[in-house]
């Protein structure tokens, strides 16, 4: 699986690549897989917070649980 930074790496790359088309068809196209890249940075990032976050709280029940 690809990072957020990757995601957007290939948002900006699709970006640039719109501005250098005079195909208004390709242009769209290109913008429209922009959006979608940054949406999946976005969700990526989020899902990787939540993951760290979970992970984090699963290693402090282990902890108290193992507490006199």
């Amino acid at each position: 699986m690809g990072t957020p930074a990757e995601f957007r790496r290939n948002a900006r790359e699709c970006v640039e690549l719109a501005g250098n088309t005079a195909n208004a068809v390709h242009r769209n196209t290109l913008l429209g897989l922009a959006v979608q890249w940054f949406q999946l940075a976005g969700v990526t990032q989020d899902e990787m917070k939540l993951t760290a976050d979970n992970g984090k709280q699963s290693v402090a029940r282990r902890a108290s649980a193992i507490r006199p």
